[in-house]
């Protein structure tokens, strides 16, 4: 089973696991979350590729990050791995939910399948017929 490490600036990651658990009706194996609020980027290396380790068994660990750029996505960016450690950012309860439930395909597929849940549950209903048409 693939890993999902959530990392975040503050605890959104651990309230987006309860929510998931919520909706699930349990708690999902194999998920963990990080907040990277006051640490030092040596630090947030050294806890994300602990959390790595703990989640991998041997399929890989899917990271999903709140924000692309910052200084803890960018510190977990360094120890991407194709196949075996990938991110998304923009991390979200769509994003979150969409991964759970694919986990058994592969990391590059996974991670690809996270991303498309994020993008396509971004919804403006009242807004230009472009974006209604694209919901189909």
């Amino acid at each position: 089973m693939i890993g999902i490490l959530i990392l975040t600036t503050g605890e959104t990651g651990q309230h987006l696991i309860e929510d998931a658990a919520s909706i699930a009706g349990d708690m999902p194996e194999g998920l963990l979350s990080l907040a990277a609020h006051h640490r030092s980027p040596e630090k947030l290396l050294a806890l994300i590729g602990e959390s790595v380790q703990t989640l991998d068994e041997g399929d890989g660990v899917l990271i999903l990050a709140d924000i692309y750029g910052s200084t803890h996505t960018n510190t977990a960016c360094s120890i991407l791995e194709p196949g075996r450690v990938e991110l998304v950012s923009g991390v979200s309860l769509p994003m979150l939910m969409r991964a759970l439930n694919y986990r058994h395909l592969s990391l590059e597929l996974l991670a690809e399948k996270a991303a498309a849940g994020g993008r396509e549950c971004v919804v403006w209903p009242n807004g230009p017929d472009e974006l209604r048409e694209m919901r189909g």
